[in-house]
């Protein structure tokens, strides 16, 4: 699983030059017009809603950085990558499980 803080995207602006920048409605709404199942356009909402960082799954992820790949200039998904962390799914106290 991982984990992006669109709100603080760390954005090369210029040669050398890094920003905090916020992304979220952007990327939320480049996921949105080119979701083509339910989980996509949950995540697409879930990242434009979102207050800090957001979980993604796997494969999940992969998917989104098509899209961003395909609807941004080269800086925004590079941004999306360094922000990337990976993070360990929360186990159910009841049953054990992820």
């Amino acid at each position: 699983m991982k984990q992006v803080n669109f709100q603080e995207l760390n954005v090369e602006f210029a040669i050398n030059e890094f920003k905090n920048m916020d992304f979220r409605a952007d990327i939320g709404n480049a996921i949105h017009r080119q979701a083509v199942n339910v989980p996509m356009a949950e995540l697409a909402r879930k990242i434009y809603y979102s207050d800090g960082p957001v979980e993604i799954e796997d494969k999940d992820y992969e998917t989104m950085m098509t899209i961003i790949e395909h609807s941004f200039s080269l800086i925004v998904p590079a941004a999306v990558k360094r922000s990337t962390s990976e993070v360990e799914p929360v186990k159910d106290e009841e049953d054990g499980k992820c």
